[in-house]
């Protein structure tokens, strides 16, 4: 999976304001896919056999990380307050379509058509906020120790086929 990530690894921090990190993926498919198919056939014997397919496949997976994670030399995190937040707006738009006509004419007539359309949409993300093995501590002089993790994706998807055989 990609990465979208705001850290601070190994380190100490001693600020007067806030300590603020975030981590933010807004990842977004757009995906549009048709087919189409005709035959037509005509004499004393007609005969005609038509097929359309159509299928897209759409995947977002994310991890999407903010996070403190140790310290340097025991010496801790502290700050006016501490906020960590990592969220996700991901967004997959799918449209998939498939159309097929058959005809036959003539004293003897035959046709077949057949249509798919498929799509598979998946968004896996793995959101996480987090502080772990700050041995010192972590500690806030006027506000809070805030961690947030959100995740809000969206999946439209519309998958049809339209089929039609006249002899």
């Amino acid at each position: 999976a990609a990465q979208v990530q705001a850290y601070v690894r190994d380190s100490s921090v001693d600020a007067a304001g806030a300590l603020t990190l975030d981590a933010v993926s807004n990842q977004s498919i757009h995906a549009t896919v048709i087919a189409g198919s005709v035959a037509l056939s005509g004499g004393l014997v007609g005969a005609s056999v038509s097929g359309a397919g159509a299928g897209s496949e759409n995947r977002v997976a994310m991890q999407v990380q903010a996070s403190i994670e140790g310290d340097k030399q025991n010496r801790g995190i502290r700050a006016a307050s501490v906020d960590l937040e990592a969220s996700d707006n991901s967004n997959i738009a799918s449209l998939t379509g498939a159309v097929s006509v058959a005809a036959a004419f003539g004293a003897l007539g035959a046709s077949l058509s057949i249509g798919v359309g498929i799509a598979h949409n998946v968004v896996d993300n793995d959101i996480t906020s987090y502080i772990r093995d700050v041995d010192a501590g972590v500690t806030t002089t006027t506000g809070d120790i805030t961690l947030d993790a959100h995740e809000s994706a969206t999946i439209v998807a519309q998958a049809f086929a339209a089929s039609a055989a006249v002899g």
